[in-house]
């Protein structure tokens, strides 16, 4: 014979567990996938920038980057790193550093660009799904 909760425990349960739910914070986005993003680094130049993250089998984060205005694909990233809504990532073959944190409302990761020992605002949202060829 199959033992029935109480209705008071079952409601008890259920309303502990919305309550738990309300109180975590938003779940960061999953980091894997394709991000782009735009820095200025002189007033009135744009460079837009992609990163391309994904993980291995192990489940660690890895992945490059590509500048399309300067023709650069395929920059190895190194040190990735995804925690506590927090990203950061190197691009050593630029002495490069991406330091941003998760905005759940605007859906990007919001950070600094990091090279040659300046510094620009960065941030990085799925990129917009380009229309179909008719």
């Amino acid at each position: 014979m199959k033992r029935m909760m109480p209705k008071h425990r079952t409601l008890a349960l259920a309303a502990a567990l919305a309550a738990t739910t309300i109180a975590m914070p938003a779940a960061a986005q999953e980091p894997a996938g394709t991000w782009a993003g735009m820095i200025e680094p002189v007033p009135g130049t744009r460079l837009p920038l992609v990163v391309r993250l994904k993980r291995d089998d192990a489940g660690a984060l890895g992945g490059t980057m590509d500048s399309p205005q300067q023709g650069v694909t395929g920059l190895a990233l190194a040190e990735v790193k995804a925690q506590d809504g927090r990203l950061s990532f190197t691009v050593p073959s630029i002495g490069g550093r991406y330091e941003g944190q998760w905005d759940g409302e605007g859906k990007t990761w919001k950070g600094q660009w990091s090279q040659m020992g300046q510094s620009w605002p960065l941030s990085f949202a799925a990129p917009v799904p380009r229309p179909p060829l008719q």
